[in-house]
């Protein structure tokens, strides 16, 4: 059995009195209100949305390199950050085979994008670089990175 339905009803608008405006017609009255409202409308939408200034802070370069091999054990290690760095809440740099050789680890003075940590003398070997920073936006991130040390060969 087919059902056959109505036609919707057309929505209902109420008239103006004769003289009287629209209620909302003064807010719309000249360009330069209207200009205002619109750029209130893409303030708010532009500060709603968290760009990448506001976004948590990214590793831009590391020295050793991630997955580099390096002919000797470096004696600092630098992290470099997209964004600005509060402080370094915890980096290890620890070998595969066993041992921590990081020392200490602070926010560079003189570049708050990058963390130096200075090291102890290593073994050849494989390390890994673990990092937790606080990021200017308060938020803490944490990573990873490796090198190697690669094995002197004697001379023969």
């Amino acid at each position: 059995m087919l059902t056959v339905r109505p036609p919707p009803a057309p929505p209902v608008t109420l008239p103006l009195q004769a003289g009287s405006e629209h209620p909302l017609s003064s807010v719309w009255r000249g360009p330069a209100t209207r200009v205002s409202f619109l750029v209130a409308v893409a303030a708010a939408t532009l500060l709603g949305v968290p760009g990448p200034a506001l976004g948590h802070t990214e590793v831009v370069s590391t020295v050793p390199a991630a997955g580099a091999s390096v002919a000797s054990p470096p004696t600092h290690i630098t992290i470099t950050y997209e964004g600005t760095l509060l402080r370094v809440v915890k980096v290890t740099v620890t070998r595969k085979a066993g041992g921590q050789i990081a020392r200490s680890a602070k926010v560079n003075a003189k570049n708050a994008h990058q963390v130096v940590v200075l090291t102890s003398p290593g073994a050849p070997g494989h390390y890994t670089v673990a990092w937790k920073v606080q990021g200017a936006d308060s938020h803490v991130m944490a990573g990873t990175f490796t090198f190697t040390v690669k094995r002197l060969r004697p001379i023969a």
